[in-house]
């Protein structure tokens, strides 16, 4: 299973819209918050199936901070990551995430992209598909899981479209 991860979109969503006509194998999106209401507009107008938690920008909002969800006997662990102190370190949330047995957990906020391994964990950061922090592209991921649970996770940058 293909699935984009997006993070951070900012009520800008033109690079999400842009990217899902360039990958034409998509099976399922995840977004990481801030705003959830970009996320909530992509499952009415794009046929894939969407994962969402809501960031730290999404005020007055019944979308939950937190989602776990299992692909082919993989666990994810989804949040914005914002209470878990992400922008000056990723042990609280690497332990957040093993006590969740979370295979991966994905995450946003810091506006920058990260895969960091543990031994039975991995942390996911797709960076902003909109609103950068590094000095780079917009970037995203594309995480792939195999049937046996195997995932597989390419950190990309957008191109010019």
């Amino acid at each position: 299973m293909k699935i984009l991860v997006i993070s951070d979109t900012h009520r800008e969503l033109s690079n999400v819209y842009a990217l899902i006509k360039q990958i034409n194998d998509i099976h399922r999106i995840i977004h990481l918050g801030d705003h959830d209401s970009d996320a909530e507009e992509l499952g009415n107008t794009i046929p894939i199936p969407i994962d969402y938690v809501a960031g730290n920008c999404d005020y007055f909002t019944q979308t939950p901070k937190d989602k776990l969800i299992t692909i082919h006997g993989c666990k994810l662990w989804l949040t914005h990551g914002h209470m878990y102190r992400v922008k000056s370190e990723f042990d609280t949330i690497a332990e957040a995430g093993k006590k969740k047995k979370a295979d991966i957990v994905l995450f946003g906020h810091t506006h920058r992209q990260v895969v960091k391994h543990y031994p039975s964990l991995t942390l996911l950061n797709p960076g902003s598909i909109s609103l950068p922090r590094d000095g780079k592209a917009p970037g995203y991921a594309v995480l792939e899981i195999d049937e046996n649970g195997k995932p597989h996770v390419t950190l990309k940058k957008i191109k010019k479209m």
